[in-house]
């Protein structure tokens, strides 16, 4: 969809607010086809928040491209479901909440992709420091003790990414994250003491 709509925007007041503009898009849309007064509202409030909203998936993602695909596929959604999924309250709000799961989706997508091709944790660690075989053994065994969510929290913080970002990845707050992690550690460390004492 191409959002640099070329038709008359005169029959809209500036100073319409968020809500009142999602309302003649959602009124608009129904019964198909969308009228021209739907598009008219959607491109306004596109003018409105979408360099926001690209800014707001760039700042998560790091990646130009990846930023301006999310964005696109943030505002067909609110295209397709703003009739029936806006319920009133703040148009803003509920865009932001659009954007940022789309983005934890994508995070998603990525990291079961990463995780799926990364190597062991113990070959990880291995690899990064100086460790003797029965020390790997003993961190293989603990970790394999681990439950799942603290072992991916494991994994996330080995493959480089932050408390916040794995916080976004996984949905979760960011001091829950980092709560896991610390725990994980602390169960990992008393773990390999019992076995190699």
């Amino acid at each position: 969809m191409e959002y640099t709509i070329a038709m008359s925007i005169a029959e809209f007041d500036p100073s319409a607010t968020d809500e009142e503009l999602a309302k003649r898009v959602a009124e608009g849309a129904n019964p198909p086809p969308p009228s021209e007064s739907a598009h008219v509202a959607f491109a306004h409030l596109h003018s409105r928040y979408g360099r926001l909203i690209l800014a707001f998936i760039a700042a998560r993602t790091r990646n130009a491209d990846a930023a301006q695909d999310l964005s696109q596929d943030v505002w067909h959604r609110v295209w397709r479901v703003l009739p029936t999924s806006f319920k009133g309250g703040q148009f803003r709000s509920w865009l932001y909440e659009i954007a940022r799961n789309r983005v934890i989706d994508e995070s998603r997508k990525r990291r079961t992709q990463s995780l799926s091709e990364e190597i062991d944790p113990a070959e990880r660690i291995a690899a990064d420091t100086e460790i003797n075989e029965s020390r790997l053994l003993a961190f293989r065994e603990c970790f394999g003790g681990l439950d799942q969510e603290r072992q991916l929290v494991v994994k996330l913080r080995l493959s480089g990414r932050s408390h916040e970002e794995i916080s976004l990845e996984l949905g979760i707050p960011s001091n829950t994250a980092m709560t896991r992690f610390h725990r994980a550690k602390q169960a990992l460390a008393n773990c390999m003491q019992g076995k190699l004492a």
